[in-house]
């Protein structure tokens, strides 16, 4: 038996259980069978140990749609993908990087000044910093001053290359490098500047311009004389 009142909310009574039901006829009707109380079987409350609270469900205190995902282990959370030789150059965190310091000394003042002048002109350093990757990490082989400049800065992040594409970047960087294209065929290096290499062309005399990380990424873009 249900005892109502204007507020139109109301208490039932079973005589195995003693529960709450609160009416509100206005709410879209919801189907039982989404409730995760519900035992299909019995179709019996596993909440409430009787029948289901009908003939809708948003009349149930305890009607719940959904369960919470459960948590990913901390091993999950924490698993992070290893490092691996790469292409061209690449940001990479700086908590990833492992420096030994065994050939490494702190920069003078004044190199740091500059190069931390020419971060905030360019909005980034002037060479990325060289690494190989072994045991899952950056280890750092050279350029440690625009590694400690980055420090210095806060940087999250910093452009890396491994010491087989420094080769590559070293020549594009250097005026009159002599160059072979596979589609423009043989020129020298003009001009260059963080991002980009001008090469003239000897077959056309023509100067055009390439993006560096473009190039270092395509292995077979340039072959050098």
């Amino acid at each position: 038996m249900k005892k109502g009142n204007a507020s139109g909310i109301g208490t039932a009574t079973h005589p195995e259980k003693h529960y709450e039901v609160f009416f509100n006829p206005d709410s879209a009707k919801k189907s039982r069978y989404k409730c995760i109380h519900y035992e299909l079987e019995t179709k019996d409350c596993k909440k409430l140990r009787i029948g289901c609270v009908g003939p809708s469900n948003d009349m149930c205190r305890f009607y719940c749609e959904s369960i919470k995902p459960a948590e990913p282990n901390k091993a999950e959370k924490t698993a992070k993908p290893l490092v691996a030789d790469f292409d061209g150059i690449k940001e990479i965190p700086m908590n990833e990087i492992v420096v030994t310091g065994k050939h490494f000394v702190k920069p003078s003042p004044e190199k740091v000044k500059a190069l931390v002048a020419h971060y905030l002109n360019y909005g980034k350093l002037d060479k990325p910093i060289i690494v190989t990757c072994k045991n899952g990490k950056y280890h750092l082989e050279d350029k440690y001053l625009r590694y400690y400049v980055a420090k210095e800065l806060k940087l999250k992040a910093i452009p890396a290359v491994t010491i087989e594409t420094s080769k590559a970047l070293k020549k594009l960087q250097n005026p009159g490098q002599k160059v072979t294209h596979k589609q423009f065929g043989a020129g020298r290096v003009v001009n260059t500047t963080i991002n980009f290499v001008e090469i003239k062309f000897n077959a056309t005399g023509k100067v055009i311009k390439f993006d560096i990380n473009t190039c270092l990424k395509n292995n077979s873009f340039f072959s050098f004389d």
